[in-house]
């Protein structure tokens, strides 16, 4: 039966403060705000040069590469997407002239992508507006609260 009492209480504030109930849903629905949050903001920022987020998270992970140049499947293993859309990707920045594709002299079988200096220069131009963005959305957070973070969420990997 209903109990008006509770009711009445239930609709009082709370004279103790106490800590939101974190779930598992509740991380991973927080996350995923942050980074549609993230992603949005970076969408804008990247207009410009005609790039997604995806493209430009290729073009920072073979711009990590330092000219090597990287096979096409450790840049799927760092995005965590299909090899198809990692092709697809790769394919665009290609017709963009950011990137070329060559064989491995090691290994025939092994596709290794790298960029021109096209790709560079682009890379070169965002970093500013990049680097700004991402310390504007991280300012709440010491550097020590970011590299525990960083390591909590390397956990979840």
């Amino acid at each position: 039966m209903f109990d008006s009492n509770v009711a009445a209480h239930e609709n009082q504030p709370s004279t103790t403060t106490s800590e939101p109930d974190i779930t598992p849903t509740s991380l991973f629905e927080t996350l995923g705000v942050i980074n549609d949050r993230f992603m949005e903001e970076l969408a804008r920022l990247l207009k410009n040069e005609s790039l997604s987020p995806l493209q430009f998270q290729v073009l920072r992970i073979i711009h990590e590469s330092n000219g090597e140049g990287v096979p096409s499947l450790a840049i799927k293993n760092q995005i965590a997407h299909r090899v198809m859309d990692v092709t697809r990707v790769v394919d665009r920045l290609e017709k963009l002239g950011y990137v070329v594709r060559k064989r491995s002299s090691g290994d025939r079988r092994v596709v290794l992508v790298s960029l021109t200096d096209s790709g560079s220069a682009a890379l070169d131009r965002l970093a500013p507006s990049y680097e700004k963005l991402s310390s504007r959305m991280s300012s709440e957070l010491s550097r020590l609260d970011m590299e525990r973070l960083v390591d909590l969420l390397g956990r979840l990997k």
